[in-house]
């Protein structure tokens, strides 16, 4: 395994474990968190589930590659495949970015959205107290 890899799986490792912190802290008191903590949990089941999938799927592959040495093309986006791209406004950037935002109207949005952006301070100053701890 590569270095850029290990350290990659360890970031997102980290940043998992910080919304889940957040998350957590705040509640089932806020749509954002509900979303968040609903999406931690579905994607720790699917995880566990298709694990063993996986593993196979990677057994066959690499009988598969044997021969052939060639990479398969990855999925293209919108714009690759001949679709209009439009420019998001401001409140569809905001519905992607917040969880949970697209079930919300613009009044409750605006509002899980400076809840959502007071969190991720406190927990930026958070992880800073701590990365100062390890020099």
């Amino acid at each position: 395994m590569r270095a850029q890899d290990k350290i990659g799986r360890h970031s997102q490792r980290i940043k998992l474990a910080a919304y889940s912190s957040m998350a957590r802290a705040v509640g089932q008191r806020r749509a954002w968190s509900r979303a968040l903590m609903l999406k931690l949990k579905l994607s720790d089941k699917r995880k566990n589930r298709y694990r063993w999938l996986a593993a196979r799927k990677m057994k066959q592959q690499k009988t598969l590659r044997r021969g052939c040495g060639r990479i398969l093309a990855t999925k293209r986006n919108r714009s690759e495949k001949g679709s209009p791209s439009r420019s998001c406004s401001g409140v569809d950037e905001l519905r992607r970015l917040v969880p949970g935002g697209e079930a919300m109207d613009l009044g409750v949005l605006l509002e899980e959205t400076a809840h959502f952006v007071r969190c991720l301070e406190t927990q930026v100053r958070v992880m800073s107290i701590i990365a100062d701890c390890f020099p």
